[in-house]
């Protein structure tokens, strides 16, 4: 089967950037990985003298960037059933970046009996921090008495298939009319709200209650005393996620020595540093 790892890239250029630090590190420990770029316009321009690093460089159709007349940058999360050039696909945010001792591609044989993976980190409840939408009126809305999950959707793994297929098909039906209040992301519809919405839809369950594959930097950032870069190298998860509006300087630190490193074993001079989005970004102000 045909499988390899899908990174996207919209938007401001530091995703291009932070894609190709992702796609070295995962070449590093694993060369024979097939790493496919999902990109639009100004996003990749700056990237295309190292395009060889990729295996495949897709640009994302226009319409995949719209929604009810708006563009939306984060859509195509909800069309990578029909951007992946794969049978078998791992999705990972370009904001993260591998650590060197592990292969993420081990992943394909850990999730091989799964149809549809999405991160989850529990249970949604009214309480949760990472919450879109009520989710007592989310589940009234849509009829549900299951288990909502709280999504996060920096990782999916899923097989062409019908189940995928219908997962997908229903997360876009949502991201464009999800018939709830919720809170703006960026300038539209949250994806992970869509896909919580088409796992009502479809009856899809999780994967586990709780499975975060990259250790999210975010939520560490007032831990004291900080974690050591090479103490995360001995815990159970692939990479170090940058997800978030702002990091510490620690967090970013350990980020750019990563990379960094990854860019030295290609004979690159440096990477792509990780930026605070929120001063970069225009619609992270107000998130």
């Amino acid at each position: 089967m045909n499988k390899g790892i899908c990174i996207i890239a919209t938007g401001h250029p530091v995703y291009g950037g932070w894609a190709m630090n992702l796609c070295m590190s995962i070449k590093v420990t694993d060369p024979h990985a097939k790493v496919a770029l999902l990109y639009k316009g100004a996003a990749a321009n700056h990237i295309i003298p190292y395009k060889y690093i990729f295996d495949h460089w897709i640009e994302i159709p226009d319409e995949m960037l719209q929604s009810n007349g708006m563009e939306s940058l984060i859509r195509p999360k909800v069309c990578l059933y029909d951007l992946t050039p794969f049978d078998e696909t791992i999705f990972i945010d370009a904001d993260v970046v591998m650590f060197p001792t592990k292969k993420v591609t081990e992943l394909f044989d850990t999730l091989k009996d799964q149809e549809f993976v999405i991160g989850t980190r529990g249970i949604a409840n009214e309480s949760d921090r990472f919450k879109w939408t009520s989710i007592e009126k989310l589940k009234e809305q849509y009829k549900y008495e299951g288990d909502v999950y709280n999504i996060s959707s920096e990782f999916m793994y899923f097989k062409k298939g019908k189940v995928a297929k219908k997962i997908f098909s229903e997360a876009k039906k949502a991201f464009d009319k999800p018939n709830v209040n919720y809170i703006r992301f960026g300038n539209g519809v949250p994806d992970e709200l869509a896909f919580q919405i088409a796992f009502m839809k479809t009856g899809h369950k999780a994967y586990k209650e709780t499975f975060l594959p990259f250790y999210w930097a975010h939520l560490e950032e007032n831990r004291k005393p900080h974690v050591q870069q090479h103490d995360l190298y001995k815990l159970q998860f692939y990479g170090y996620s940058m997800g978030g509006n702002s990091q510490h300087t620690h967090t970013m630190d350990i980020y750019n020595n990563i990379a960094k490193w990854c860019a030295s074993k290609f004979g690159l001079p440096s990477h792509y540093p990780m930026r605070n989005k929120r001063e970069v970004l225009q619609t992270r102000h107000t998130i």
